[in-house]
């Protein structure tokens, strides 16, 4: 696939690709003291290495960034400048996260006309540009889906249990993956997914199961272990490593 590059639009053969990215988590499992997008790896804020990462492909045309309420004008300030070309703006969160990305599509489609829409976590910093390409060729040769996802096979057996913690069911691990983002899918239909009521929306589990519930149709690629969500120390200390290994550990 050839990108045809107009002005500072990067325009693939797929269409047009904008992405929000929900920041707004706590992070308490991290431990830190505040938001885990505040972080820093490798002496950078976890949520810029994010943008970084993104604005490095060359399938992304423009980045909204959801984050929460106090650190608005602080994000605002590191991302909406020359550094980060790609980032048309940064938003305030929604209280959950979902109604976080309701917030960011909408400002989103204000802002830029685009054909499909990405959601991508924000502590996910490692994300690749092969994962993202992977995603859009699988939607440009598969014209039935309306939305494709990252999924990696589980690495250990998976139990289904009751309140009272006695396991009930043994689960196929051959028929189960679990996912990761970016989640990819076409603009109307996401934006019909978040136009349903909030309490469908508190209820999801991921951007795919809203879309699903408005009778899209959802497709998967394989993931990247390294494209791991860091909730944790060990998780922050995961990604420092593989950061140093790309020679990137000051960059």
């Amino acid at each position: 696939m050839q990108d045809m590059v107009w002005g500072r639009a990067a325009v693939t053969a797929h269409g047009r690709l904008g992405l929000v990215v929900a920041a707004g988590g706590q992070g308490r499992r991290l431990g830190a003291g505040r938001p885990k997008q505040h972080a820093l790896l490798a002496g950078r804020p976890l949520l810029e290495r994010t943008i970084e990462a993104l604005e490095a492909c060359p399938e992304v045309e423009a980045i909204v960034v959801c984050v929460e309420g106090e650190g608005l004008e602080r994000w605002r300030r590191l991302l909406l400048a020359p550094s980060h070309p790609k980032v048309r703006d940064v938003v305030s969160g929604g209280g959950t996260r979902a109604l976080s990305v309701r917030n960011g599509l909408h400002r989103l489609v204000e802002l830029e006309s685009v054909d499909w829409i990405g959601v991508h976590d924000g502590a996910r910093p490692l994300v690749g540009c092969g994962l993202v390409r992977a995603l859009m060729e699988r939607l440009a040769a598969s014209p039935h889906l309306d939305g494709a996802l990252p999924s990696l096979p589980p690495n250990d057996s998976i139990k289904k249990i009751d309140g009272r913690g006695m396991i009930i069911q043994n689960l196929d691990r051959s028929r189960l993956v679990a996912v990761q983002t970016p989640q990819v899918f076409r603009a109307e239909v996401l934006l019909r997914a978040y136009a349903q009521p909030d309490g469908v929306l508190a209820a999801a589990t991921d951007d795919a199961s809203l879309v699903e519930k408005v009778g899209g149709r959802v497709g998967a690629v394989p993931g990247e272990w390294r494209n791991l969500k860091v909730t944790n120390p060990l998780d922050l200390a995961v990604a420092e490593m593989l950061l140093s290994e790309d020679g990137c550990g000051g960059c």
